[in-house]
């Protein structure tokens, strides 16, 4: 019997590839797991390529047409790549706690507020592929209570671990599941989480994901999605040249000052240098076999992503999560010490999300369209005839 897409996507998105453990000191981290996988090869994903209709030598991170369906070698492939790579990707995508709470607060706290809208009813909110738990420790209160499920054992241990120390314990729930319908009181859920997950799938998944969504939660469920997009082409900026210019070259100072503090980080042994450098090797490897990243990602162009949303939910606000404030917090992530991170934290975090909020304020987008951000969309479910 063909597995249903949510438990596909849950099953793919919380492939158990890590594991939890204590540093000396008590914090918390991942490591991997010793286990070599074979990478792809160029002629491999040539085939690859083409079994969706794509074609190879398109560079990385440049946008390309979203295939309709997947195939079986495309499937293997993305399956292949995230065992090789997915510890990795945790390290730098998840980030620590404290910099992922500085990072993420203010559109997690902006999906809080539209999740409890009256707070005379409580909010029950699920989050499908939860990981280790991060979003419900920073939304969860005595107005939302927090229902995350994964199929990685791995990842609600450590969810269940931080949990215990958390001051919010009281209204997070984890769930290690495969399947959504094993939730009891699915009628009862108020607002579902999607972070950053669907550019990973096809249209047709896309399609036959929102359509199990509809038939399982009531209408008027709050959906809160987070996705990579594009801006749409031809999409003109506000302003002169001559301010788009300014802008351009505050952007250009930010970006050669965190360099310096790199580079004397580097230079006093304080920077992870090994991550970054392993991180340069995936996406040479990516650029090389014409992925995205992992074969089967593909951001969203911004108009397309929004007309598909639209046959489904009800949107009520979409809003950019920020242009720098990612690399910001990869780059105090990779600090050694985490005095350095507290300080860090402290000087960069709200320069850049001053410029965020300016560059944004005036729809700016760096000139290249091949250049992404993540945006955020909020909406509400529509009765599916």
């Amino acid at each position: 019997m063909k597995m249903n897409i949510i438990k596909k996507i849950v099953r793919k998105f919380g492939v158990d590839i890590i594991r939890y453990s204590n540093d000396s000191a008590g914090h918390s981290k991942v490591e991997e797991k010793e286990e070599q996988v074979p990478l792809i090869s160029k002629e491999e994903a040539s085939k690859i390529l083409a079994s969706v209709g794509r074609k190879s030598g398109i560079p990385t991170f440049t946008y390309f047409e979203r295939p309709h369906k997947s195939s079986l070698l495309m499937e293997e492939a993305e399956n292949l790549w995230w065992n090789s790579h997915g510890n990795l990707v945790e390290k730098v995508w998840v980030l620590s706690d404290p910099v992922n709470y500085k990072y993420r607060n203010d559109y997690v706290s902006k999906a809080a507020a539209f999740f409890k809208g009256d707070k005379n009813t409580k909010a029950k909110v699920l989050d499908l592929g939860c990981g280790s738990g991060w979003f419900g420790r920073m939304i969860a209160d005595e107005h939302l209570e927090y229902f995350g499920m994964d199929f990685s054992a791995t990842q609600i241990e450590i969810a269940n671990k931080k949990k215990e120390t958390s001051l919010n314990k009281d209204y997070l729930n984890y769930y290690c599941l495969s399947d959504i319908k094993q939730l009891d009181n699915l009628n009862e859920i108020t607002g579902v989480v999607i972070h950053a997950f669907l550019h990973h799938l096809y249209w047709e998944d896309l399609d036959n994901l929102f359509s199990e969504l509809g038939q399982i939660l009531p209408v008027g469920c709050k959906f809160f999605i987070v996705e990579p997009t594009y801006p749409d082409p031809l999409v003109k900026q506000n302003g002169s040249d001559v301010f788009l210019k300014i802008l351009q070259d505050y952007l250009a100072n930010y970006r050669e000052y965190r360099g310096k503090l790199k580079r004397q980080l580097i230079k006093d042994g304080m920077y992870d240098t090994q991550t970054a450098s392993e991180l340069n090797n995936i996406v040479s490897e990516s650029d090389l076999n014409g992925f995205f990243l992992s074969p089967k990602e593909v951001p969203f162009r911004i108009g397309e992503f929004r007309s598909f949303l639209d046959k489904y939910l009800e949107i009520k606000n979409v809003f950019a999560c920020g242009i720098i404030n990612l690399e910001t917090a990869q780059f105090i992530d990779r600090i050694t010490s985490r005095e350095l991170q507290d300080h860090y934290s402290e000087l960069l975090f709200p320069v850049a999300n001053t410029i965020d909020r300016i560059l944004l304020n005036n729809n700016y987008f760096e000139s290249d369209q091949s250049n992404y951000i993540f945006t955020s969309f909020e909406g509400v479910l529509k009765k599916i005839n």
